[in-house]
């Protein structure tokens, strides 16, 4: 597995600038992480089930848990919300099987209520996500797409980039035209 420090020398490798001193590590890292960015985002719109977790959200009083809550880890291993694949309402005993709610528009519930006879369903709500029928203090499981840290985000340039094995070279591709 490759670290920052190797995508950084490689790209100074493509761009043919070794012995320039024009690009320091800092501009380098910068124009890595943004491709790295990039590049996940890509793989993940290819591959939808590619870096997936579950992440348990609790409905405030309206109903919403905010967007941040599915963003989880810490510095090196943080891992960032990407996209919903799912989002249930976790079974509450072995009998009862888990609830799925139906991703609509905020045009379809503006005004979420209560329990009532509604369909279970959510949607994004600004910073926020939406949940309909609204149940305060319930707790939910959003199964989501999420992206590693880039480069640039690392603690360090020795941190070990995270990326398909054997393609990282494709970060130095992409960084080294910008």
């Amino acid at each position: 597995m490759a670290t920052g420090q190797n995508i950084v020398d490689l790209t100074r490798e493509v761009m043919d600038a070794v012995s320039s001193s024009e690009w320091s590590d800092a501009t380098l890292t910068t124009w890595c992480g943004m491709a790295q960015w990039q590049l996940w985002a890509n793989l993940l719109n290819a591959n939808r089930y590619l870096n997936m977790q579950a992440v348990t959200v609790t409905q405030d009083s309206s109903g919403r848990f905010t967007v941040a809550s599915l963003t989880t880890g810490t510095t090196d291993t943080t891992k960032y919300f990407y996209r919903i694949l799912s989002l249930s309402n976790p079974n509450t005993s072995s009998s009862v099987n888990p609830t799925f709610y139906k991703q609509v528009r905020f045009e379809d519930i503006p005004n979420p209520q209560g329990i009532v006879s509604q369909d279970y369903a959510w949607y994004r709500y600004g910073d926020y996500i939406q949940l309909s029928p609204v149940q305060n203090g319930t707790t939910a499981t959003a199964t989501v797409n999420y992206r590693p840290i880039s480069i640039s985000q690392a603690s360090a340039l020795s941190v070990a980039v995270v990326f398909p094995t054997g393609y990282e070279s494709l970060i130095a591709w992409r960084a080294a035209p910008m």
